[in-house]
C-alpha cells in the first residue's frame, strides 16, 4: 500500500495459512499453508521465485533474511536456508517437532527455539549446540553475545551465544505469554509480565531487576527509543516511561 495515501499499489494472493510477509531489500517474502515460499518484487508484486518445502509442510513462522540468505522453518521441525536471489536451497536441517519461533541470526549463527534452543552454523546448517534446559521456548533474541529466550510461561533465560550455557534465569508470575522478540536496549532487558500487568527492567548481564512499572492492563511488546519505554496496554492506553528509572 502507498504509505502516503493508503491506496493499494499491488495485490498478490498466496492461498492463506502462511507467515506474515517480511520485507528485505527490494523483495517481499511470503509463505502459504501448502508448503511454498515466494519472493516478490516489492515495487510491483511480480513473482521472482517460489520454493516448495519437503512434503509440502506448512511454513507458519516468518523468515529472517540476512545478507543473501533467507532462513525459515516448517511445521515438521525442519530449518531451511535459501538463496534470496534464486530461491535455491543452500541447506536444510531436521531438528524435530516443536519449533515455535522464527529463526534468528547473529554472528554467523542461526538460533531456533522449540523444545530446546538450537544453534546452527548459518553457512552450513551444522549444529553448534543445544540448550541443556527444556522449554518449550517461544521467543529467541540474540544480542551482544547472549541469547535471551522465553518459554511458554514467560520465564526468561539468558544463554551464552557461543556455548549455550545458561547465565541467568528470571521467572515471572503465571500467565499467558504472547510470543514475540524480546526487547533489549542499552544493556537492559524489558520483560513484559501479563500475569501481574507489569513491565520489568532487568540488567542484561546479570538478570537483576532494576525497576518495575505497573500498567494496570494487558501488555503489548514494549518499544524503546531515545531513553523512553513506550508500552501499550489492552485498555487502549499508551504509557511513556523513563528507561533509566521506570
Amino acid at each position: 500500500m502507498d504509505a502516503a495515501t493508503g491506496k493499494p499499489r499491488w495485490t498478490r494472493g498466496t492461498g492463506g495459512g502462511g507467515f506474515r510477509p517480511v520485507v528485505a531489500g527490494d523483495a517481499v517474502y511470503v509463505g502459504d499453508g501448502a508448503g511454498r515460499v515466494y519472493a516478490l518484487d516489492a515495487a510491483t508484486g511480480k513473482q521472482r521465485w517460489t520454493h516448495e518445502v519437503r512434503n509440502r509442510a506448512r511454513v507458519g513462522f516468518s523468515p529472517t533474511a540476512t545478507g543473501d540468505t533467507l532462513y525459515f522453518s516448517d511445521e515438521t521441525g525442519r530449518v531451511y536456508a535459501l538463496d534470496t536471489t534464486t530461491g535455491e536451497q543452500r541447506w536444510t536441517r531436521e531438528i524435530g517437532l516443536g519449533l515455535y519461533v522464527r529463526p534468528m541470526v547473529a554472528d554467523g549463527v542461526v538460533y531456533v527455539g522449540g523444545a530446546r534452543v538450537y544453534a546452527l552454523d548459518a553457512a552450513t546448517g551444522e549444529q553448534r549446540w543445544i540448550s541443556e534446559t527444556s522449554g518449550p521456548y517461544v521467543s529467541v533474541t540474540p544480542v551482544g553475545g547472549v541469547v535471551y529466550v522465553r518459554d511458554v510461561e514467560g520465564d526468561m533465560r539468558a544463554l551464552d551465544a557461543v556455548t549455550g550455557e545458561r547465565r541467568w534465569t528470571y521467572e515471572v508470575s503465571d500467565g499467558d505469554y504472547y510470543p514475540d522478540d524480546s526487547v533489549v536496549a542499552d544493556g537492559v532487558v524489558y520483560l513484559d509480565d501479563d500475569g501481574e500487568n507489569v513491565v520489568r527492567a532487568l540488567d542484561a548481564a546479570t538478570g537483576e531487576r532494576r525497576w518495575t512499572y505497573e500498567t494496570g492492563g494487558g501488555i503489548h511488546r514494549p518499544v524503546v527509543a531515545d531513553g523512553v519505554v513506550y508500552i501499550s496496554t489492552g485498555g487502549d492506553k499508551l504509557h511513556a516511561v523513563r528507561a533509566a528509572t521506570g
